[in-house]
This record gives C-alpha cells, sequence and structure tokens, in this order.
C-alpha cells in the first residue's frame, strides 16, 4: 500500500508541475482568463441603440470588448482595413445583388494581440437592405445636394446635417443640421457653399468641387423619426460631386 501510495504522489506532483508549467510558461493564465471574461465584438447603433438587424447605411458604434490590446486590425465583409482602435463606426453597405428589402448578413473580424499572440474574435450581423443616395452639385457660392433614402413609410426624413469620416469615426462637421421638408425620402437642400468650405476646413470654395471628385471624406447625415416621434434612426452616405458641379 505504501509503494502505490508514493507513485500516486509522484503522479499527483507531476500533473501538478506539467499544469504550473502551462500556466506559467504557455500562457495558460491567459487561456483560463479568455474562458472566464471572453473577447467578444459589441455593436450596437449609434441611433437607435439597437444592437442588431441594422438598416443598410445605419450608423454603427464596433467595440472590441475584453481585449487587453492597443490596435486592432477589423475586417469586415472580407475588407480589411489598418490598424485602428478598439472602437470604430462603421455603416454597412448597401448589397444590390440582394435587392431591396432583402435581409442580408455580415460578418465582423477583429484580429488583435495579446500577451505575446495574436487572437480573433469574429461576429455576424444582419441588416434591412435599404438604399440611399446623396449627391453635391457647386454652383457658384451654391450647394445644392440631392438625397434619397428609401425606407419604410412609418420613417420621416427629420433633417440632414453633414459630417466628416476620419479615422475610424464619424464626427458632426462644424456646421448647424439643416431642416428638410420632403416628400416621401427624397429631398432636396441647397446651402451656401461656404458652409461645405467650412466643413471641410476648405479657405477657397471655389476649390470644393473638384476636392470633393477626389476625396470621399464629406458625409451627409439623414435623422429620421417614426411616425410616433418616440425612435430615432441616422442613415450615414458619402457626398458624391456630380460632373456638372466639377
Amino acid at each position: 500500500m505504501a509503494h502505490k501510495g508514493k507513485i500516486l504522489t509522484y503522479v499527483i506532483a507531476g500533473v501538478v508541475l506539467g499544469i504550473s508549467i502551462w500556466l506559467a510558461e504557455f500562457g495558460g493564465w491567459t487561456r483560463i482568463r479568455e474562458l472566464i471574461h471572453p473577447v467578444t465584438i459589441h455593436a450596437r447603433s449609434n441611433s437607435s441603440g439597437a444592437e442588431n438587424d441594422f438598416y443598410a447605411n445605419e450608423s454603427i458604434r464596433f467595440t472590441l470588448v475584453g481585449a487587453k490590446a492597443r490596435t486592432v486590425f477589423w475586417i469586415i465583409d472580407d475588407q480589411v482595413f489598418p490598424p485602428g482602435p478598439l472602437a470604430i463606426d462603421y455603416r454597412f453597405q448597401f448589397q444590390p445583388r440582394l435587392g431591396r428589402g432583402i435581409p442580408g448578413g455580415h460578418s465582423v473580424l477583429a484580429v488583435f494581440e495579446q500577451s505575446g499572440n495574436y487572437d480573433l474574435s469574429q461576429a455576424f450581423y444582419r441588416t434591412k437592405n435599404v438604399m440611399t443616395s446623396a449627391n453635391i452639385r457647386i454652383d457658384s457660392n451654391e450647394a445644392r445636394i440631392t438625397t434619397q433614402a428609401n425606407l419604410p413609410t412609418d420613417w420621416q426624413l427629420q433633417r440632414v446635417s453633414l459630417m466628416l469620416a476620419n479615422d475610424f469615426r464619424f464626427e458632426d462637421a462644424p456646421t448647424a443640421a439643416i431642416p428638410v421638408t420632403t416628400r416621401g425620402g427624397r429631398a432636396e437642400i441647397t446651402m451656401p457653399a461656404t458652409y461645405v468650405a467650412h466643413a471641410l476646413g476648405e479657405p477657397r470654395p471655389d476649390d470644393l468641387a473638384k476636392r470633393l471628385a477626389l476625396e470621399t471624406d464629406l458625409w451627409l447625415k439623414y435623422d429620421f423619426a417614426d411616425a410616433n416621434q418616440k425612435q430615432g434612426l441616422t442613415l450615414v452616405q458619402p457626398l458624391h460631386a456630380t460632373k456638372k458641379g466639377m
């Protein structure tokens, strides 16, 4: 019996030693922490607070939760982004192959370095496939914006405003929101060209058309409200210069 007891003691000691080595040398503690507090991707609408079933072009904040990392490689629908922060703003685009109103699926993948190892987290989201468009034409000292948002009729467009899409963030441009009168989801807005120049930090309105033709950092933000004015929805769309305005 004593001999068997010694063997059992050696076996237990060996197991304990192996576990200790795994914990200390091979990232065992990290793996245990990941099992207890897994790294996940959290999505939330910047307007409605929804966490799934978004609209196409809806402004969404993605956050990598639980990771001890400074930068993340975000891969969204096979589009690879440069290293970015743990939280980014994004919008899923309209999918022409699906047609209007057809639900679409999207993949969001975050690759990050933690404790000397690369790891990843993945999540899947659904969108309601609605199409929006936004065009701008610069004529002399005037900017004319034409928008279209094909949302269900229970959503009413309240106002539009200029915004900037820089460094993984959607930020309101330094101009006032523009109240609009619409018919359905279509609206035409006229504003001084200086509004647009100020938003882009462009001192000369004459250079706006050229810049808008080359860059897409100026976006349009649509603010909608439901029929009861109790819930909001924000869609975002790059502003594209029309040929006539170049």
